[in-house]
């Protein structure tokens, strides 16, 4: 039986996919070609295209400067990250199709909880702006570079609200980040099947999750609840 759940944010409940990541993309690439990167925009984008579903864009920007020929590779990958991961932000942002739903259906019901990586800041604001601070238990910002990872985030969850792992719902659309670390715990994990990562390899069994949506209105069909 679910007792909890933890929610991933972007491209689970925000769509960042469509309202955020090309004209993010575009600035970076746009900085960085300003800064010297040795290639046109048109293909500093494309080659951020290729890459999104393989890789972090901590590991992107930098392999697209490599792969130009730039010398001050690790110059020109951090400036292209530090801008792609603090996005302008409109006034309001839209929660994903069905996401305001399911966050009133459970709220008050099971303790929900928000688990979010990127730039602490850049973070902070799409939560404001999205307004949803009310539905969750707790929020967990995540800067892996600095050792703040899912999996830990998951794991102090577990130890506020002494559940068995499996109770625990872990949604999102990142095999390799929430779904992994929620596997690992033996958590139940639920996967999104949206956005630019679309096609991320599935490496290890803990990328396997236990259930695919590819809606977040199909969640509540699942034989979970």
């Amino acid at each position: 039986m679910i007792q909890a759940i933890a929610w991933d944010l972007d491209d689970t409940l925000l769509d960042t996919h469509r309202l955020l990541v090309n004209s993010a993309a575009k600035k970076a690439c746009e900085k960085m070609i300003a800064a010297g990167l040795s290639c046109s925009l048109e293909v500093c984008l494309e080659k951020r295209r290729e890459k999104a579903p393989h890789f972090s864009h901590h590991e992107i920007f930098h392999q697209i400067a490599v792969e130009a020929g730039n010398k001050n590779s690790d110059e020109l990958g951090k400036l292209g990250e530090e801008v792609f991961y603090n996005p302008e932000l409109p006034e309001s942002l839209p929660l994903m199709d069905g996401a305001e739903n399911l966050l009133k259906h459970f709220y008050g019901k099971l303790p929900m909880f928000l688990v979010t990586a990127g730039n602490l800041t850049a973070q902070k604001n799409k939560v404001a702006v999205m307004k949803i601070e009310k539905y969750f238990q707790s929020i967990h910002y995540c800067e892996p570079n600095l050792g703040t990872t899912k999996l830990k985030a998951f794991e102090k969850i577990l130890q506020t609200i002494k559940i068995d792992p499996k109770n625990l719902l872990v949604i999102g659309n990142r095999l390799s980040q929430e779904i992994s670390a929620g596997k690992k715990l033996e958590a139940t994990t639920v996967y999104l099947e949206y956005g630019e990562h679309v096609g991320e390899a599935r490496l290890t069994p803990s990328h396997i999750p236990d259930y695919t949506i590819y809606k977040l209105e199909e969640l509540l069909s699942l034989p979970i609840f």
